[in-house]
């Protein structure tokens, strides 16, 4: 490859004042990019107009001649707490709980279809070469890792790589296969699906989906918070729902220039009830299950309003012409048995060779030899 055509890298601090520049630049390579709705340019674009401007961000480039072909932005900040407290860079996060608590997944660089593996390596040993300050590199639910993983141990780094299954619905081979959604089931999910629906329709009438408009958007989006801080206060534990940076970022993404081809707000009805509803995002003919909101209260305490909720939803989306439907990372068992297909996200950290890293990745791998065997990850 001749000088005039390799790729080059570079990355420098975004300010907060390049950072509408930034997003100009992410929308002009996006169409040519096969990226998630994680990394469309409304998600990404609300994210940086949220965060406060004195958040340290960095924004990595990399060229071929004068074209873009692959952007990321990295927040800056230090993980752990001392004597292991590391300065750390975080692939379209922060390290901030608050912050983090959009929770990004499908991630990876923004790169221009055919020039995945090339980009990727060029980013990456880019930024471990000059930045040699920074201990460690966090990269959050990544879809593709193989390039990750490659550049980290041709740079010596010490891995991390932490796996969680995404399950999902192939609806394009439902769809081929003429098969309806609940039928395609397995027996115990379609008995717990047709009970859960049986058992509202009965008390309240026929169950229908209403999808929200830009105007019954904000309204949806409250009531969902409201069901979902319920649940989780029931249970002891906080909803992402309590933390401001989630609903700051939340309210701005759904009244943003591109939210209506992005997000959306699903309710689905038992005759005038609402059951519950759902945060989907809607990307590329991929709809992603994002948050949920459901009323328990409506019946007695074996109700199962998710299994109604979402197999609503999933025949709705199979109906309307959809690839797939995403249930996201963490394959719980009523996840598993809704979706009967999955996929990997990794979750990644390269670590600086030093003594003190070395000692605890030896200290982490006796651990995990002496763990019992249903406890390893």
């Amino acid at each position: 490859m001749s000088a005039a055509t390799a790729l080059l890298a570079h990355s420098e601090p975004l300010e907060f004042v390049a950072r509408e520049a930034c997003l100009r630049d992410w929308a002009a390579l996006e169409p040519d990019c096969n990226a998630s709705a994680f990394l469309s340019s409304p998600w990404v674009g609300a994210w940086l107009a949220t965060l406060p401007a004195e958040q340290p961000l960095r924004k990595l480039i990399v060229t071929r001649a004068d074209e873009i072909v692959a952007l990321g932005v990295f927040g800056s900040g230090f993980d752990g707490r001392w004597p292991r407290r590391r300065h750390s860079f975080y692939l379209h996060a922060t390290g901030d709980a608050d912050y983090d608590s959009i929770f990004i997944e499908q991630n990876g660089l923004l790169v221009r279809q055919g020039y995945e593996a090339e980009a990727t390596s060029v980013a990456l040993r880019h930024l471990f070469e000059s930045q040699r300050a920074v201990e460690q590199f966090r990269f959050d639910a990544v879809e593709a890792p193989d390039g990750f993983l490659q550049a980290a141990r041709s740079a010596d780094l010490i891995v991390s790589d932490f796996r969680m299954a995404a399950p999902y619905v192939d609806l394009a081979s439902l769809r081929e296969s003429g098969s309806g959604y609940v039928e395609s089931l397995g027996k115990k999910a379609r008995y717990a699906v047709r009970s859960a629906c049986a058992a509202y329709a009965e008390r309240f009438g026929a169950l229908s989906v209403d999808v929200a408009t830009a105007e019954s958007a904000p309204e949806i989006l409250e009531r969902l918070g409201t069901l979902s801080k319920a649940r989780h206060q029931g249970h002891g534990n906080a909803s992402v729902f309590q933390r401001p940076f989630f609903n700051q970022f939340h309210t701005r993404l759904i009244g943003s220039a591109g939210a209506n081809n992005l997000v959306e707000l699903l309710t689905v009805r038992a005759g005038n009830v609402d059951i519950g509803h759902l945060y989907l995002l809607r990307h590329r003919n991929r709809i992603s299950f994002y948050q949920c909101g459901y009323d328990y209260a409506l019946l007695d305490q074996r109700a199962q309003p998710g299994y109604a909720v979402l197999s609503l939803a999933i025949e709705h989306y199979l109906q309307a012409g959809y690839a797939a439907f995403d249930f996201l990372a963490e394959a719980t068992p009523y996840k598993l048995r809704l979706a009967r297909a999955s996929r990997d996200m990794a979750w990644l950290r390269f670590r600086r060779p030093t003594l003190r890293n070395r000692l605890e990745e030896i200290g982490r791998q006796w651990r995990h030899r002496h763990r019992p065997l249903d406890q390893r990850a």
